[in-house]
C-alpha cells in the first residue's frame, strides 16, 4: 500500500508473494522461487539478477517482463521498470497483483495517469482490497483531485477499519489490520492513549460499558511491557494480546458525525496579503492567530477527541499521528485545505493539498526531533488552548534557518538524514514560535524545524494536538511513458 509519502520499498512490501501465484509454472520452477525468497528478503542484487535471467530465457513472456519490471522497481528504477509491468499487465489482464505493481511503478515514476488507471484495473477485479483503493485515492491527490482522494481513501479505510461499533460495509469484506503487515506494532504511549480515549468516549455517551472494558486490557498490556520497552519504543503484540484486543486495537469504533457550518472554515485573523508579503520579501514563514473560525475549531477539536484514527505511534516522544488516508478526513479540514489556495493565490498558485496529518502528544515531552518536510508550504496550526498547558511550558515550533538540500526523498527527509539535520541546525541561526491555541505558523516546508519542550496539564481534554497541511506542486496526468497496452 502506497502510505503518504513512503519510500519505494515500503510500497512494494508483500507484492512478492504475490506475483509468486501469478506466473506460470515453468518460470516458478526455474527461477521464481529464489526470486522470491531474494524480493521477500530485500536482496535487491540477487532478484535482479534472477529476474535478468528469466527475462533472457523468455523475453516475451508476461511472467518474465512482470518479474524484470518488479525488480527494476525493487531496485528504484521506475521508469525502466513500469514499460515491463504495463506490457505485463496487458498480456495478463485479469492478474490483480501485475496491475498494482504497475500502478505503484507509475505512481513512482510520476506518470499518475498510468497509476490511476493500473490502479482502477485493480479495483475492478478486487473491489474489497483497501490497498487499491487507498493507491488510486495517492494518485488522485497527486493530480489535485482532493475530493476524489478522499472518497478512495474512505473506502479504504471503510474496508480495512470497520468494525462491530463502526461498520461501513459487509463483515465479510473487512480485512482484520491485526492480522496484516505492521498492524500489531503497538506502544504504551499507544495503549495508554487508547484507554483514555476509550473511557472518555463511555463518559460523553459515544460507547457502551462492554467496548470501555478493553481500556483495563489495554493498561494491563502497558503495564506488562513498560519495563522492557519503555514510553514510546514500539513492540509487537503477541499472539495472547491480539486475541485479547481483537475487533478493537486497530479498528475504528468511533467516528463523530460532527455538525459542519456553511460559513467559511479559516477565521478572521487570516490576512492573504500580509502572508504572502512575508514570503515575497524572504522571511519564509508567517504567524496567524485567530486562524481558523470558533466553529471550525470546536469541530476539529471535537474529532480529533473522539474519532479513533490515532494508528501511528511515533517512536521519539510518545506522540501519535493521524493521516487522511486513514481515517482522519473530517470534512472541516478538507475543506480548510479548499479555501487557503484561494486565500493565499500567489503563495500557494499550482500546488495542492499533497498530505494531512494531526499529532496527538503526551502530557510531557520534545515533540517532533529536527527535520523538514518533503513538501512547498507547511501550515501547522495548535488546535488545543494554551490555557491547557503548564504556566510557561506550553513550548512551540523552532525553525531553522536552513534548508533541506534538494533532491531529498521521502527517506531524507524522514530520518535517514537524521544526523545531518541535528549538525546542521546546531551551526545555524533560528526563530522560536511559542504555542498559542489557534495559532498557525505558515512556512517553508523546506526548512528545518522541530517542536520546543512542553508540559501539558494532566487529562485526555489537556492533550497537545496540531494540525499540519502540506502543499506541493499538482502533478497533471501527462504520461511519461509510451506504453499503454492493456490500460486504454
Amino acid at each position: 500500500m502506497i502510505q503518504a509519502e513512503p519510500t519505494h520499498r515500503d510500497a512494494y512490501s508483500g507484492a512478492a508473494e504475490g506475483v509468486g501465484k501469478s506466473v506460470e509454472p515453468d518460470l516458478v520452477s526455474s527461477f521464481f522461487q529464489d526470486f522470491n525468497a531474494a524480493a521477500t528478503n530485500g536482496d535487491v542484487e540477487t532478484a535482479s539478477h534472477l529476474a535478468a535471467m528469466a527475462l533472457a530465457a523468455r523475453p516475451g513472456h508476461p511472467a518474465s517482463q512482470m518479474m524484470w519490471g518488479f525488480a527494476c522497481t525493487l531496485a528504484g528504477r521506475h521508469r525502466e521498470g513500469l514499460p515491463y509491468l504495463l506490457k505485463a499487465s496487458a498480456a495478463m489482464p485479469r492478474n490483480r497483483v501485475c496491475h498494482m505493481l504497475a500502478g505503484k511503478a507509475a505512481f513512482f515514476a510520476g506518470d499518475m495517469a498510468a497509476a490511476t488507471k493500473a490502479f482502477k484495473f485493480a479495483i475492478a477485479l478486487d473491489p474489497f482490497a483497501p490497498d487499491a483503493h487507498n493507491d488510486l485515492g495517492q494518485a488522485l491527490k497527486r493530480q489535485g483531485n482532493l475530493r476524489q482522494a478522499v472518497a478512495c481513501f474512505k473506502q479504504s479505510f471503510d474496508l480495512g477499519r470497520s468494525s462491530r461499533w463502526y461498520s461501513k460495509t459487509s463483515a465479510a469484506n473487512i480485512v482484520d489490520p491485526l492480522r496484516s503487515g505492521g498492524a500489531s506494532i503497538t506502544s504504551v504511549a499507544r495503549l495508554e492513549h487508547d484507554a483514555e480515549q476509550l473511557e472518555y468516549l463511555w463518559w460523553i455517551g459515544c460507547i457502551d460499558e462492554s467496548l470501555a472494558g478493553k481500556a483495563a486490557i489495554y493498561r494491563h498490556i502497558a503495564r506488562r511491557r513498560a519495563v522492557a520497552h519503555g514510553f514510546s519504543d514500539p513492540f509487537e503484540m503477541t499472539s495472547e494480546e491480539i486475541t485479547a484486543t481483537s475487533g478493537v486495537y486497530g479498528r475504528a469504533v468511533n467516528i463523530p458525525s460532527l455538525p459542519h457550518s456553511k460559513d467559511a472554515v479559516v477565521g478572521g485573523g487570516l490576512n492573504g496579503s500580509d502572508v504572502e508579503a512575508a514570503f515575497a520579501t524572504g522571511r519564509s514563514f508567517a504567524i496567524v492567530d485567530n486562524f481558523l473560525s470558533p466553529e471550525a475549531l470546536e469541530t476539529l477539536v471535537r474529532f480529533c477527541r473522539e474519532a479513533t484514527v490515532w494508528f501511528d505511534c511515533k517512536r521519539r516522544g510518545g506522540y501519535l499521528g493521524a493521516y487522511l488516508h486513514d481515517g482522519f478526513a473530517p470534512e472541516t479540514a478538507v475543506r480548510l485545505a479548499e479555501e487557503l489556495p484561494r486565500l493565499l493565490p500567489d503563495l500557494l498558485k499550482g500546488h495542492g493539498l499533497s498530505q494531512l496529518w494531526a499529532f496527538k502528544y503526551p502530557s510531557e515531552g520534545t515533540g517532533t526531533a529536527v527535520h523538514a518536510d518533503q513538501a512547498a508550504i507547511n501550515v501547522n496550526v495548535w488546535l488545543t488552548p494554551e490555557s491547557s498547558a503548564e504556566p510557561g511550558r506550553a513550548g512551540g515550533l523552532r525553525i531553522y534557518d536552513v534548508k533541506a538540500p534538494e533532491g531529498w526523498d521521502f527517506g531524507d527527509y524522514n530520518g535517514d538524514r537524521a544526523a545531518w539535520c541535528t549538525a546542521k541546525a546546531a551551526a545555524s541561526e533560528y526563530v522560536d514560535i511559542p504555542y498559542r491555541g489557534n495559532r498557525a505558523v505558515i512556512f517553508d516546508s523546506s526548512l528545518l524545524h522541530e517542536s520546543l519542550p512542553f508540559r501539558f496539564r494532566d487529562g485526555y481534554v489537556h492533550r497537545r494536538i496540531n494540525l499540519t497541511l502540506l502543499f506541493d506542486r499538482v502533478q497533471l496526468p501527462t504520461p511519461t511513458v509510451s506504453v499503454f497496452e492493456g490500460h486504454k
